[in-house]
C-alpha cells in the first residue's frame, strides 16, 4: 500500500465506493429482518402472552444492529484498502463518529417508527410498554456506540504500537491488514452467533409452549426441524469463530517479527519479515506462486470459481467437502444466493443439504476438470 499523503481527513475516504459495497449489505439485512419477523410470528401462533412477539422482535432488532455495525466497520476498512491507502489509527478512530453514529441513530429511528406505525394500525403493543421499550432501545444504541468507540480505540492503539515498533518497515501494512481483517470477521461471526443463539432459545420456548397445548402436530414438527437447523448453524458459526481466532493469533504472532533488528536481545539479527512472508506464501496458501499462476491461466470471471481454483492450487487432491470447508475458513467469498437455505451462509452446510448438494458438486467439478485440462492438476 502506498503511504498516506499528508495528514488524515475523513474526506479522503471514497464514500461512493463504500456506498456501492454497502448496498448489497442493506438488501441482505432487509431479508434477515423479514425472516426474523416471520420466524417469531409463526412460532408464537396461539401464544396467549401478547407481549412475547414485540419483545422478541425488539431483541432481534438489537442483535442484528450489533452485527450490522461490525459489517459497516469491516466494509469501510476494506474500502480504504481498495483505495490503496494504509490503515492508520486516525482512520480507525474516525469510523465511529463519521459512520457508526449515523448508522445507529438511523436504526433507532427506523425501529421506533416501525413499532409506532404498527401501534397506530393495530393498537398493539400497549402504549405504555411501547414508550418504555423505545426509550430502552435508544439507550441500547447509545451503549452499542460506546462499545464501538472502545473497539475502534483498541484497534487504533494496537496499530500505533505496531507502527512505533517498526516505523520504517513497509511490512507493517501487511500485518495491520491481516490483524484488522481477522478481528472484524471474528466480531461479525460472534454477532451472528449471538443472533442464532437467541433464535434457538425462542424456538425452544415456542416448542415447549406448543407441546403443552398438545395440538397442531404439524407445527410442532416444523419447529423441531427449524430448531435442528439453527443448532447446525450454531455449530458452523462456532467453527468459523474458532478459525478466525486462529487466524488472528497467527497474525498477532507475525506482528512480533516487525521489531527493528537493534531491538532484538543479545544483538541477534532478524530475518526480513517480507522475506518470511514471501516464504509462507510460496510454500502454501491462496496467495502462493502456484496459486497466482493457476488463477492467471484460468482467468475466471466468477469470483467463486477463482477462489475454488486457489483452494485446489493449495491442495490439489482435496475432496468437494474439503473445498467447502476451506471456503468457509477463508471467508473470501460469500455463499451464492441460490445455494442458501434460510440463514445458512456456509458452503459445508449447503453441500450436506440434499437439495443444494448437486449444485455445489457441479461447480467444484467444473473447476477441477478445467484445471486438469490446463495441466494445473494431475
Amino acid at each position: 500500500m502506498s503511504p498516506q499523503p499528508g495528514p488524515f481527513t475523513w474526506q479522503q475516504a471514497d464514500q461512493t465506493l463504500a456506498s456501492s459495497m454497502l448496498s448489497e449489505l442493506s438488501q441482505e439485512f432487509g431479508k434477515l429482518s423479514q425472516e426474523d419477523l416471520q420466524h417469531i410470528r409463526y412460532q408464537n401462533i396461539g401464544n396467549g402472552n401478547a407481549m412475547t412477539i414485540p419483545s422478541q422482535r425488539l431483541q432481534m432488532h438489537n442483535l442484528r444492529t450489533e452485527e450490522l455495525a461490525a459489517r459497516y466497520y469491516s466494509v469501510y476498512c476494506e474500502a480504504w484498502r481498495c483505495q490503496q491507502k494504509r490503515l492508520s489509527p486516525e482512520f480507525l478512530r474516525a469510523i465511529c463518529p463519521h459512520v457508526l453514529r449515523g448508522l445507529l441513530s438511523a436504526r433507532a429511528t427506523a425501529i421506533e417508527s416501525e413499532f409506532h406505525m404498527e401501534q397506530m394500525r393495530t393498537h398493539r403493543p400497549h402504549p405504555e410498554w411501547l414508550k418504555a421499550a423505545m426509550a430502552e432501545s435508544r439507550r441500547s444504541m447509545d451503549r452499542l456506540y460506546s462499545k464501538w468507540e472502545k473497539i475502534a480505540a483498541f484497534d487504533a492503539k494496537s496499530l500505533e504500537y505496531m507502527l512505533s515498533a517498526a516505523p520504517d518497515n513497509p511490512a507493517v501494512d501487511i500485518v495491520a491488514t491481516q490483524i484488522t481483517h481477522a478481528r472484524t470477521n471474528l466480531r461479525i461471526t460472534e454477532a451472528r452467533l449471538a443472533s442464532v443463539e437467541a433464535k434457538i432459545k425462542m424456538s425452544e420456548q415456542a416448542l415447549s409452549a406448543t407441546e403443552l397445548r398438545q395440538r397442531d402436530s404439524y407445527r410442532i414438527k416444523t419447529i423441531e426441524q427449524h430448531l435442528e437447523a439453527l443448532k447446525a448453524d450454531k455449530k458452523q458459526y462456532e467453527l468459523r469463530r474458532d478459525q478466525w481466532q486462529l487466524n488472528l493469533n497467527d497474525a498477532l504472532s507475525r506482528s512480533a517479527e516487525l521489531r527493528e533488528p537493534d531491538q532484538l536481545p543479545f544483538g541477534g539479527k532478524q530475518k526480513s519479515f517480507c522475506a518470511k512472508e514471501a516464504g509462507r506464501q510460496e510454500s502454501a496458501g491462496p496467495g502462493s506462486a502456484r496459486s497466482r499462476h493457476a488463477s492467471s491461466r484460468l482467468n475466471y470471471r466468477s469470483e467463486l470459481k477463482g477462489v475454488i481454483a486457489l483452494q485446489f492450487a493449495k491442495k490439489p487432491k482435496a475432496s468437494t467437502l474439503e473445498i467447502c470447508r476451506a471456503l468457509d475458513s477463508d471467508g473470501a467469498v460469500e455463499l451464492p444466493e441460490n445455494w442458501r437455505t434460510g440463514e445458512n451462509r456456509l458452503f459445508e452446510v449447503a453441500y450436506k443439504d440434499p437439495r443444494k448438494k448437486r449444485k455445489v458438486e457441479i461447480m467444484v467439478s467444473k473447476v477441477r476438470n478445467e484445471m486438469r485440462k490446463k495441466g494445473l492438476l494431475s
